[in-house]
């Protein structure tokens, strides 16, 4: 997926900034480590049902909402350093449809092939929200081969504004039927935290779902989370199994500076430790560093394993930074391993972008203290200097909305997108028609006169997105993107 976040090493546990409705993000980037996909996909619990409960209290607006700016995001491209050439090379294409007033929202995810050179679909991920905005389906659609795909389905159930129950699905292009795989079940305290989760299987036998584990999770009198405990369950003996223990600490003034994670050891009767995070803060209880530690079983202490630097002060373009450090036995102290840095080159505000909500959620988009991230720039230490690793730059349009319906009865289809040579347009407009290829900052690359359908030659243009502009009597009465492989 997201290549610069991939590089980062999956932990365990989250880092999060204090109470038990906080766990799935900060105000800072932690969430973005792993992308939202991967969140709604694992089991972080604690971090779906905050996720998916708050969000259902103050959901995305959509598409609707009138913005100060017209500023839409049109793409974000991610570039990494090849060994194999030597330079710098494209790999990863975003892009985000919305339909249905943004009840409907497409993310699609091409790769880049140098040998076709050309993008190539790789994941599709579609959103859908119910009438109350509540995220109601995902689907994920993952390409293993340019025609063989594997698809996953999450449909959401809620009780009194809750998510009560999650179910999965999964199918392979051969199997037209959904084939049942999990179903969680949520349950809340009083103070409507999550107090426990069933995970059941699909039984054959009982052609029912059974329970097959469950988490239990504890709160202090304040309602900060303290413990969550991982069982195994076995259906026909009706028999628990302890697997994991993780305990939460908080500093006088909440702020979460410890998680630990219990294990069974050699004794399986007895929980040793396993992994450890310790969190700092800076005096406005902002997070700025974390500290990474696993258990050595037979010297009974504490290994250092990663540091984790956060700098949320403005310098120029850089809005935020990212410095991660390994622990290095032998010299005894903590080496650069890699660092990010998020930039503003325009200067955009959130504010201005439009469905902004949907994309800093949904998409990897960042905004720090309302300014939104315009470049991401990714490298790595490697003898005794920083190395170049990746870049992600986001392109956006001012002053253009893309995809709106006019009030001309029209039927307009443009294919192959993305294309490589022949653009063709197809319309039912019976009077002439003016077609303009411009480049994302307004400059028209192609003007052509025709009517009802055409066939353009776009093997010239660089690889790249477009817009594509139809007139009628000198009214634009069609909009829309190409990607030029």
């Amino acid at each position: 997926m997201f290549r610069i976040l991939l590089l980062f090493t999956f932990l365990t546990f989250l880092a999060f900034s204090g109470k038990a409705t906080d766990i799935y993000q900060s105000d800072t980037i932690l969430i973005k480590r792993n992308d939202l996909p991967a969140l709604l996909k694992s089991q972080n619990y604690i971090g779906k049902t905050n996720f998916i409960n708050q969000q259902n209290s103050h959901h995305y607006v959509s598409s609707l909402k009138s913005y100060s700016q017209n500023i839409e995001l049109d793409s974000i491209v991610v570039s990494e350093w090849s060994e194999e050439s030597g330079k710098i090379e494209k790999s990863y294409l975003y892009l985000c449809n919305f339909e249905n007033e943004g009840k409907n929202v497409a993310v699609n995810i091409f790769y880049w092939d140098t040998e076709k050179i050309k993008w190539r679909i790789n994941d599709e991920n579609y959103y859908e929200f119910d009438e109350n905005n509540r995220l109601k389906r995902v689907e994920f659609q993952e390409y293993y081969l340019p025609n063989y795909q594997w698809y996953t389905r999450i449909d959401y159930e809620y009780e009194n504004g809750l998510l009560k129950f999650e179910n999965r699905y999964d199918r392979i292009d051969e199997i037209e039927f959904w084939e049942e795989i999990e179903q969680y079940e949520y349950i809340y305290n009083d103070n409507n935290s999550l107090k426990v989760v069933h995970i059941n299987k699909w039984d054959i036998l009982e052609n029912d779902w059974v329970t097959n584990a469950y988490r239990e999770f504890a709160y202090d009198s304040i309602g900060y989370l303290t413990t969550e405990t991982g069982f195994d369950y076995n259906f026909y003996d009706v028999e628990s199994t302890k697997k994991y223990e993780v305990q939460y600490s908080y500093s006088d003034n909440n702020n979460l500076v410890e998680i630990v994670k219990y294990v069974p050891g050699w004794d399986k009767a007895i929980f040793e430790p396993e992994r450890k995070q310790e969190n700092f803060y800076n005096v406005s209880s902002e997070l700025n560093t974390e500290i990474f530690y696993d258990w050595d079983y037979d010297l009974k202490i504490w290994l250092r394993d990663v540091k984790k630097l956060y700098f949320n002060e403005a310098q120029g373009p850089k809005i935020f930074e990212e410095i991660s450090y390994s622990w290095n036995d032998l010299n005894l102290n903590w080496e650069g391993s890699n660092k990010i840095e998020y930039l503003s080159e325009y200067n955009y505000f959130s504010e201005d972008i439009q469905n902004w909500e949907f994309l800093q959620i949904y998409m990897p988009a960042f905004s720090f203290n309302g300014v939104v991230c315009d470049k991401i720039e990714n490298t790595i230490w490697e003898n005794d200097k920083w190395l170049f690793l990746s870049t992600t730059n986001y392109y956006f349009t001012e002053g253009v909305s893309v995809g709106i319906e006019t009030e001309y009865d029209l039927d307009i289809r443009m294919y192959p997108n993305p294309v490589a040579n022949m653009l063709t347009i197809r319309t039912n407009n019976l009077f002439e028609t003016t077609c303009r290829i411009c480049d994302l900052n307004g400059r028209i690359i192609n003007q052509t006169n025709f009517q009802n359908d055409i066939q353009i030659d776009v093997s010239y243009l660089l690889s790249g997105i477009y817009l594509v502009e139809l007139y009628s009597e000198d009214e634009r009465i069609y909009v829309d993107k190409i990607i030029k492989n």
